[in-house]
């Protein structure tokens, strides 16, 4: 079975009914699929949720699969960085990490804005 690690701006096209992320996440519920979430993408989402919408976000994250950033990911990530930076090109730590998580959880990154994502040991589904 396919796993997917959900991007923050794909929760929240999907959260605003918004074309092919809504349709996609959609489809991987209806599916059954192993949808997975972590700390940066649980921490960026709830930043712009106000606090009576939230309810119906806790249920929704609670059927995900909650990936822990511990240190062989913040490893990986460091990794990504530092690579990344020797080629001129510098990559945010929130990134990195979701990255990371998804190369240690043999998941694939759902994602709108590729362009933070150069890596090519990980998976990528654009919506």
């Amino acid at each position: 079975m396919l796993r997917y690690l959900l991007d923050t701006n794909v929760i929240i096209d999907f959260s605003k009914g918004r074309g092919q992320a809504f349709t996609l996440v959609n489809g991987f519920v209806q599916q059954g699929a192993d949808i997975g979430i972590c700390a940066i993408v649980v921490t960026e989402f709830f930043s712009g949720i106000a606090v009576p919408d939230r309810t119906v976000w806790h249920s929704f994250f609670a059927n995900m699969n909650y990936w822990i950033i511990d240190r062989a990911i913040a490893e990986r990530a460091g990794d990504y960085r530092y690579t990344f930076a020797r080629q001129g090109r510098q990559l945010g730590v929130a990134d990195t990490l979701i990255a990371a998580v998804a190369y240690m959880e043999s998941a694939t990154v759902v994602i709108r804005n590729v362009n933070d994502f150069p890596m090519s040991d990980i998976s990528i589904l654009i919506p």
